[in-house]
């Protein structure tokens, strides 16, 4: 049996000057993946000085998910446990009695007597356990991803014969305080909740009075993405409705290919990889922008549409490059099997912006006309909804039936809500908007359509009407 006792040591008196910046020194232990780390220690006229201990002085790729301050009982052993994720303990006063075991080899261990400046690491699925030597004991765990899977052992497991000091007999267990299984599980987790289609998915989650969480780390942040989620576990899904590209328009895109790159694609792959592991299902916001009329889906026939079996064949700008290779890598890798990617077109809600399309339409002294689908919000939400309820994965033409201009936007507009607004319209052809770099199409919603059935799936103009009515209301 490999056995490791450390003993508390005396720090010498420094003979370097205080303002000399010393490191942490790490030390391996017996356990694969432990170690002992020594925090950098300083002469004063009141004594030793430890430097405080932080995570990233020794690790900058890496994100804490959890601090747990710890004020152990005498003559409690806190564990033995095992879980997945490392940890670090960093004593603050007192002394601890710390046990590592390796899981899978029990007879490598680490016997630990732990001293303020002292940091044990702990690697993930190590088994650990905690006693405290002294009154007024205090200890943090730095945690640095979310637990999946724990699991805690008897005190005196014969397997792991762990040597107890005699001095602290008799010893109890601390009972297992399972934090996870207290919280209540919200039903969604939703990132971009205050945009406007996330906003949009939150109004209709409250109104089943259904539970959802906002994540809140950003959409670069894979790591805390991940210890989010794996906190909160939601139990129907996880919605993510952030990106770039629509504000103020696709355009901005051009100028900023990285971000775009970075937040269309890197990461909305990443986040349907980390659901994936997880075990949560996923739910993206694509678009249908990447379809056009052409010679096969010609604007003068509206009965050959584009399904969700097209290929698309218009890739005018580099936010529909992107979103379409986005699809591509979702298809190649397999993690379509677990994502639900709803390809919207034109997305607009009653809540009229500076930012939302008939904020805009409003607001421009002129307006190009050509048909196209278009995605209302306040009707295809509920369906969607029910999509993620069912788990349904694959990419979806999000869009109502039929097709509408900005012209005939702003005449609904004009005439349910305002009667005084002056409108210019310009009609384009189907070759003039191609090249304008716009997008227009017949967009057929197939799949919403063999699901719930083609009278279930909303009409845009009888949606468009039902909008304009609920404007007006709230005007009112």
């Amino acid at each position: 049996m490999i056995l490791t006792i450390l003993r508390k040591s005396l720090f010498l008196k420094m003979s370097n000057p205080p303002s000399v910046v010393r490191q942490f020194e790490v030390e391996k232990l017996n356990v694969p993946g432990a170690e002992i780390i020594k925090s950098p220690v300083y002469g004063d006229l009141r004594g030793s000085l430890y430097e405080s201990f932080h995570i990233l002085k020794l690790r900058t790729t890496c994100s804490v998910s959890q601090i747990l301050g710890i004020y152990p009982a005498r003559k409690v052993v806190y564990g033995p446990v095992s879980h997945d994720g490392e940890e670090y303990m960093y004593l603050i006063r007192g002394k601890l009695f710390v046990a590592l075991v390796d899981k899978e080899h029990p007879e490598t261990k680490d016997i630990l007597e732990v001293v303020p400046g002292m940091i044990v690491r702990i690697p993930s699925d190590c088994v650990h356990a905690f006693l405290s030597l002294e009154d007024d004991t205090i200890f943090d765990i730095v945690r640095t991803t979310g637990i999946l899977h724990e699991e805690q052992y008897e005190l005196n497991d014969a397997k792991f014969n762990i040597p107890w000091p005699a001095s602290e007999q008799p010893l109890v267990q601390k009972p297992k305080n399972d934090h996870q299984s207290e919280k209540p599980r919200p039903q969604y987790a939703v990132m971009g909740a205050t945009g406007m289609i996330g906003s949009a998915f939150v109004r209709e989650i409250e109104a089943r009075g259904c539970s959802w969480y906002q994540i809140r780390s950003r959409l670069h942040q894979h790591e805390a993405i991940r210890n989010e989620l794996m906190e909160v576990r939601p139990t129907v899904g996880v919605i993510i409705a952030a990106g770039v590209g629509t504000r103020p328009n696709t355009k901005w895109c051009e100028d900023h290919r990285l971000e775009t790159f970075d937040a269309n694609v890197t990461c909305q792959l990443a986040i349907a990889g980390i659901c994936e592991k997880l075990g949560l299902h996923c739910t993206l916001i694509g678009t249908s922008g990447f379809y056009h009329y052409d010679e096969n889906h010609p604007l003068s026939d509206l009965t050959k549409g584009f399904s969700e079996d097209d290929i698309p064949n218009h890739e005018c700008n580099y936010y529909y490059q992107m979103r379409v290779y986005l699809e591509k890598l979702l298809n190649e890798t397999g993690a379509i099997k677990n994502v639900l990617n709803l390809r919207a077109l034109f997305p607009f809600d009653h809540k009229v912006t500076s930012s939302s399309l008939i904020g805009k339409l409003l607001r421009f002294n002129k307006i190009n006309c050509i048909k196209t689908s278009m995605t209302v919000l306040n009707d295809l939400v509920p369906l969607a909804l029910d999509m993620i309820n069912d788990k349904e994965v694959g990419h979806v033409n999000w869009v109502c039936q039929g097709t509408y201009s900005n012209g005939d936007l702003l005449q609904a507009y004009k005439r349910v809500v305002d009667p005084s607004i002056e409108i210019n319209e310009v009609e384009v052809t189907q070759q003039q908007s191609k090249e304008m770099g716009n997008s227009a199409a017949y967009v057929i919603p197939a799949r919403l359509i063999k699901k719930f059935g083609a009278e279930k799936v909303p009409k845009l103009e009888d949606s468009v009407q039902r909008l304009m009515e609920k404007i007006k209301a709230e005007k009112q």
